[in-house]
């Protein structure tokens, strides 16, 4: 008996609520494109939605037979969830209404189509837990079911919009889902929702389909444009030696100091990678090598913006006897190294020596201090000894009394007393040993190496800094990262037979891969160059 109550009362709602059924049948035309008329069709869907809901709860609280079959199923908290969706969805549209009012439709869709699905959400939530009191079966009015489809809709149209706009294409498959999703309103108008039904599918399908080849397309064009970047490196690598040349300056030494010397090796070897690669796989290569040609890209930019600047020829006389016009500007000065020792019978600057690294540079019209620079992104410079005749790059600075040049780039011009090193490749020493050790700290490392002189003659390092390059591997070429390069005085330092010492170094946020130290420098008695690396990793 009770369980016939109930179905009658449920009959006398379905029964009352047939002409909001009726009406919420209506829905907006989907072939005006108009925002503004979009907007105010669906704020008015939105509406009868609201109020179909509302009716609903309505009728269920004006029961007391049907609220307590809620109660004695424990299902009245879920009930209230349900409503507060009502409460949520009547904000958004009211924001609709708001945005509509302001002209903003693009926001008055959105709201209009969200609070939609609260209300549809709230709708079917409150038929489930009737169904679970024993009051009705749940099933889905045919009016939700068409506004299911008209939110599907919109959503599929904007999918096709953004990746028209995304890929700046059109596609044939994109226009053919385009027009099955127009047919869809007219259907629903004839209370065709199966057949509704089935075009949004298909078009769905053919939107799939077409991104699905969109994106192959892109992943082609994503490969053409790597391999782009990567030759691009070697016509700024040409564009440098060029202005270096203009100079007067050996560009290969030059090259050199600025870890460009492989460049096109690397570039060559980037090339292969990329070409040998599945377009689909070129994000992830790129990805994976991104550090790799940022670092390349620190050096590029950093040698061009050396040598783009405008530079002045000068004597060290003429920029003593003027500081103040040589201030602040490029300067290129030939002359002797001197290392630390002033020549006596010329004039310098009369200040106190500017850093610990500096060294002195002298020619026939007078002496200057020079210091490297050691924010500048040198990779490698040469071993200079004193008596050497060098070309020195950089920039006049007057700091009170002291004058001094912030070297930039140096060049041999004669003979070196000590020959450059070999970088490339790097040979074992049986006189020179160095080992490597990296330990994590926070997103840092720590980095301590050990320079050990295992032979019976003393070893001689142009620096503090044991002669000390840090390089990583990038496509099968050793890069040498300046920044990791630890700033050290020039001056000379000799490491006895037997003797050994550990240098630590910071490692900022190193991207992972395989990396190497390597120290240069020479026997003291017979001159020669002696080399030697050890290898890490950084996970």
């Amino acid at each position: 008996m009770r369980a016939l109550s109930l179905t009658a009362i449920v009959l006398a709602i379905i029964f009352a609520s047939a002409a909001v059924q009726a009406a919420a049948i209506g829905l907006p035309n989907a072939a005006v494109d108009d925002l503004e008329n979009k907007a105010r069709a669906l704020i008015d869907v939105a509406r009868r939605a609201e109020e179909r809901v509302i009716s609903l709860v309505e009728m269920v609280e004006g029961n007391e037979t049907i609220i307590g079959a809620i109660n004695e199923t424990g299902l009245y908290e879920s009930y209230l969830r349900a409503k507060s969706l009502i409460d949520k969805g009547s904000s958004l549209l009211k924001n609709a209404e708001e945005s509509f009012s302001s002209k903003n439709y693009d926001s008055a869709i959105q709201a209009a189509i969200e609070a939609m699905r609260l209300f549809r959400s709230a709708y079917t939530e409150i038929h489930r837990i009737l169904c679970k009191a024993g009051v009705t079966p749940i099933e889905e009015a045919p009016e939700l079911k068409a506004q299911g489809l008209l939110v599907a809709v919109n959503r599929s149209l904007e999918r096709i919009k953004r990746i028209r706009l995304m890929l700046n294409a059109t596609d044939d498959m994109l226009s053919d889902a385009e027009r099955l999703l127009n047919e869809i309103e007219p259907l629903l108008r004839q209370g065709n929702v199966s057949e509704a039904a089935h075009k949004l599918a298909e078009a769905n399908k053919l939107i799939s389909e077409a991104f699905v080849q969109l994106r192959r397309r892109a992943e082609n064009m994503t490969q053409t444009r790597a391999e782009k970047f990567v030759l691009n490196f070697g016509r700024i690598r040409s564009e440098i030696a060029k202005r270096v040349r203009e100079e007067g300056l050996n560009a290969t030494e030059i090259l050199g100091q600025l870890g460009l010397e492989n460049l096109d090796e690397i570039s060559e070897n980037l090339s292969d990678i990329i070409k040998k690669m599945e377009p689909k796989k070129i994000k992830d290569v790129i990805k994976n090598i991104t550090e790799d040609l940022r670092d390349i890209c620190d050096l590029l930019r950093e040698a061009r913006r050396i040598v783009s600047e405008k530079m002045k020829r000068a004597k060290i006389g003429d920029i003593l006897a003027n500081a103040s016009a040589f201030k602040g500007e490029l300067v290129i000065v030939t002359g002797n190294c001197c290392g630390q020792s002033a020549p006596k019978s010329l004039p310098g600057p009369s200040g106190k020596p500017p850093e610990d690294s500096w060294w002195i540079l002298a020619d026939e019209s007078g002496w200057i201090y020079i210091v490297r620079d050691g924010r500048m992104g040198i990779a490698r410079r040469p071993i200079i000894l004193e008596g050497a005749r060098v070309t020195v790059v950089g920039r006049v600075i007057v700091e009170g009394d002291t004058i001094y040049i912030r070297e930039m780039l140096l060049t041999p011009l004669g003979p070196i007393i000590v020959p450059t090193p070999p970088i490339m490749p790097v040979a074992p020493s049986d006189v020179l040993k160095v080992s490597a050790n990296v330990e994590k700290n926070g997103k840092d490392y720590k980095l301590s190496v050990t320079i050990e002189n295992v032979g019976n003659e003393p070893i001689v390092f142009p620096n503090t800094a044991y002669g000390m390059m840090i390089e990583k591997k990038t496509a099968k070429v050793w890069l040498p990262i300046p920044r990791y390069t630890p700033i050290s005085a020039q001056i000379l330092v000799t490491l006895n037979p037997g003797e050994s010492r550990t240098i630590t170094v910071t490692l900022k946020q190193p991207s992972p891969g395989a990396y190497r130290v390597v120290v240069t420098g020479w026997l003291e008695k017979s001159r020669t160059p002696v080399t030697a690396s050890a290898e890490f990793t950084i996970p």
